[in-house]
């Protein structure tokens, strides 16, 4: 995970316990799959995408995206991303590229 290399630069031993946090606030989405606060982008993909910040790390969000039978981390990120731009839908051109 990116974010835990990034720490790891400057302390091995807040990288473990982030990784910890991180792998507790998996297991606690996969249990409470409702948990988090909803979040909008305007991308109808994303529909119904939560955020739930990662404990003791408050400034890292997971995202997720939860069906009846399903859950589905979409991405981690700091919260001094722009994570509107890396939420917002893809132009066709984007979409034709990726496929």
């Amino acid at each position: 995970m990116e974010q835990a290399d990034y720490i790891a630069r400057t302390s091995l031993n807040a990288s473990d316990r982030f990784l910890k946090a991180t792998q507790e606030a998996f297991r606690k989405i996969a249990t409470m799959p409702g948990i988090g606060s909803p979040r909008d982008f305007n991308n109808p993909a994303l529909q119904g995408l939560r955020v739930f910040f990662v404990p003791r790390f408050s400034k890292i969000g997971i995202y997720s995206l939860t069906t009846e039978t399903t859950t589905e981390i979409v991405r981690v990120l700091h919260g001094a991303r722009d994570i509107a731009s890396i939420f917002a839908p893809k132009s066709e051109e984007e979409t034709q590229a990726d496929e």
